[in-house]
């Protein structure tokens, strides 16, 4: 900001904070204006300076709020850690481990020292040698006149050197970590870099064994013996420093390879790694479905790089033989094609020489001389299998000549090319429309046994939909019609394969209702049943909604972990409260007392298995059949036994004509064979009763579902009858 705008800045903060907002209020107004004067600003109309001086404000505080913004990316930025990517040695400083964060920022840490120094870059140094001259003592005379009179003598100069640098064509590989610049002695590469680089040509010539040398060993061998003898010597200080420059300089690298150094190293930094083996794989195998030497050729080269990768040996061999096949045929071709090119120029030199004659002749041997030049035109077309041109020309030439006769062998011959290039269809299409031309019936079957074999292929390569595809075309041919069935039953079996790894996945991530719909339709099939074997649907809330004046029925069912019933509530609504009863088992899991018809009732088992319900309260107790829990008889308090005419269907609903009254119960079933709602009719009595249920995972012991559903009907025996 200028120097007025920091005063109306500071001038609209103080307003701001004082609540001096409201120049057209007198008051305020004023206040502002002695602001405004202790400030030093001039002002016509204290409106005007207000309003200028809040521009002023909110843009500086856009400004400040912005840079907060960018200080916090920064500082979020500088704290996310980075991937090590090198480590680097000097000759005098501790190591530095460099890294990169995601953005693609560097920054190293040296060793000791958990600091973040912020900036790395590496570069080359052009080396060189130091170089004295010495310059010897003078005597030298020096002289002045004055007014006619000379003076004048004779001095001696002082003995000197100067100093020079020669390039030597050596080099440093010199590295800048935030401010401070060191020349690398050595460069470690990290595991992780390494498998990256492990194809790269020139990460294996500078760095076989995972680090770099930046300097020559021998050299330095060399360099350091040199320093011993110079020190020990007598040389002149100048001639000890210009040999301890050569010295020095022995243990350097080339420039040239330093540069290589430098390279290879900027890659690392910028993340610009080789491809992985995984996209030099798919760029090979995508060329090697070219039709052009260089194109095979390149994945063969590709696959001889990554000849330890997957089946990449097998391909390049594959490959490698097919590029020489492919090589050969296009230098056949080459040679052909500068034949069909003579060729062509004497044809040229023909239609021209007959144009020529036309000219000559005159206009009545005009038209047959035009034709023939189209005609031969055609042919070469024909020749150099421009078969959609050539049939287009013979059409276009009627009668002419053998026009007429040229057009089948015009498709004929595209029909072969098709044949010869696996597009099949096309192929069968022409053929058929060739009828018997020539050998078009053979022809066909050629074809269909191209694409059996090609059907057969893709089913072993597991491309289940595209053989089915062509099997069916096939029609009759051979046994495909078989094959169909058997690649559609292979497609059904993967399908099954698919939805029963979807079961298992849902099970795992604990989700066993869904699991076991899946399950449902895979019965016998690989290991379903094992899966379904351990889990059970229980029952566990029951509901009943009639249409007279009775209020909703709630039954709800606990289990232990081996699937029995522990117990049973019953649950109603009155005026005066929600009723509850209460069931209660024996060790052996059998149902001792209950409730029924809103009361609490004891049930006990006679030496023929028969449960007998009593009540006391009423004179007659239910008789259930043993292995279903449907009622049969009633018995007195007396222990009289009465069978009444009740009867049920195989799925246990009950049917019942008893004193000309007539019930009817209708059971409703899921997909998984669960009775979930039950609709019962009984004079004026409609209710409809809903099932919900549990699945219960118990791969221990077999839950006796018998007993489960048992105790279920006895219990709601006057909400759901069975």
């Amino acid at each position: 900001m200028t120097a007025k705008e920091q005063k109306m800045f500071t001038f609209y903060e103080e307003c701001l904070n004082k609540g001096y907002l409201n120049m057209q209020d007198g008051t305020q107004s004023l206040k502002a204006k002695v602001i405004a004067s202790d400030l030093g600003l001039r002002y016509g109309n204290i409106e005007k300076l207000f309003s200028e001086a809040k521009t002023v404000y909110e843009r500086e505080m856009q400004l400040r709020e912005a840079e907060d913004r960018k200080q916090v990316m920064e500082k979020e930025r500088l704290a996310v850690n980075g991937e090590h990517i090198l480590t680097l040695v000097f000759d005098s400083s501790p190591k530095a481990k460099v890294f990169r964060r995601p953005d693609g920022s560097l920054y190293a840490i040296f060793e000791n020292s958990h600091d973040k120094v912020e900036g790395v870059s590496i570069s080359s140094a052009q080396g060189g040698v130091l170089t004295y001259k010495y310059h010897p003592s003078k005597t030298v005379y020096t002289g002045a006149s004055s007014g006619g009179i000379s003076m004048g003598g004779f001095h001696q100069t002082d003995a000197y050197y100067t100093e020079g640098v020669t390039k030597t064509g050596k080099g440093d590989v010199v590295a800048v970590i935030g401010e401070n610049k060191m020349n690398v002695n050595e460069v470690l590469i990290p595991e992780s870099v390494q498998q990256a680089f492990k194809r790269d040509s020139a990460f294996k010539l500078l760095a076989p064994r995972g680090s770099i040398d930046c300097y020559d060993p021998s050299g330095a061998a060399l360099a350091s013996n040199t320093l011993k003898a110079i020190m020990a010597s007598g040389k002149s200080f100048a001639e000890k420093t210009a040999m301890a420059s050569q010295a020095v300089d022995m243990k350097k690298l080339p420039m040239s390879k330093c540069v290589e150094i430098v390279t290879l190293l900027g890659r690392i930094l910028n993340h610009n790694y080789p491809d992985t083996d995984d996209v030099l794989y798919e760029k090979a195998e995508t060329l090697s479905k070219g039709t052009t030497s260089k194109e095979l050729k390149e994945a063969a080269d590709i696959f001889n790089n990554i000849s330890d990768y997957r089946d990449a040996k097998e391909k390049a061999v594959n490959l490698q033989r097919r590029y020489e096949d492919v090589l050969q045929a296009e230098k056949e071709q080459k040679i052909l094609d500068k034949e069909a090119a003579k060729k062509k120029n004497v044809k040229i030199a023909i239609i021209i020489a007959a144009v020529l004659a036309v000219a000559v002749l005159g206009v009545f041997v005009g038209q047959r001389v035009i034709k023939n030049v189209r005609y031969s035109s055609a042919q070469t077309m024909l020749e150099e299998g421009r078969y959609d041109e050539a049939i287009a020309a013979f059409t276009a030439l009627g009668d002419y000549e053998n026009s007429s006769e040229m057009l089948p062998e015009c498709n004929y011959q595209k029909a072969v090319f098709m044949l010869e290039t696996d597009e099949y269809e096309e192929a069968l299409t022409l053929f058929t429309e060739l009828g018997n031309y020539k050998d078009s019936p053979q022809k066909i079957t050629e074809v269909r046994q191209k694409q059996y074999e090609l059907a057969d292929r893709l089913e072993s390569e597991n491309d289940l939909q595209g053989a089915l595809g062509i099997f069916q075309a096939l029609g009759s041919f051979q046994d495909s019609e078989e094959r169909v069935k058997s690649v559609e039953a292979k497609l059904k079996e993967l399908e099954k394969e698919k939805e029963l790894e979807h079961a298992v996945s849902l099970l795992d991530s604990g989700r066993p209702d869904e699991a076991l719909q899946v399950l449902a339709g895979l019965k016998g099939f690989k290991n379903a049943d094992e899966y379904l074997a351990d889990y059970y649907y229980l029952p566990v809330k029951l509901v009943n909604r009639a249409n007279s004046d009775f209020t909703d029925q709630i039954y709800t069912f606990e289990y232990d972990t081996d699937g029995y019933m522990i117990g049973a509530k019953h649950e109603y609504a009155t005026n005066s409260g929600v009723k509850t009863y209460e069931a209660v088992f024996d060790d052996e899991h059998q149902l001792i007392s209950g409730f029924y018809n809103s009361k609490t009732i004891d049930y006990n088992y006679d030496t023929n298995e028969i449960l007998v319900k009593m009540s006391d309260t009423s004179k007659f107790g239910h008789i259930h059949d043993k292995e279903t829990g449907n009622i049969v008889g009633y018995v007195s308090d007396k222990g009289k036994v009465y069978y009444s005419s009740l009867k049920h269907d195989k799925s246990h609903n009950r049917v019942t004509e008893d004193g000309g009254t007539k019930s009817s119960i209708t059971n409703t079933y899921d997909e998984l064979g669960r009775l979930t709602d039950v609709t019962t009719i009984f004079n004026n009595y409609h209710a409809v009763t809903n099932i919900s249920y549990k699945v219960v995972y118990s791969p221990n012991r077999a839950i006796d579902m018998d007993l489960v559903w048992r105790n279920f009907r006895i219990l709601c025996e006057d909400e759901i009858w069975f």
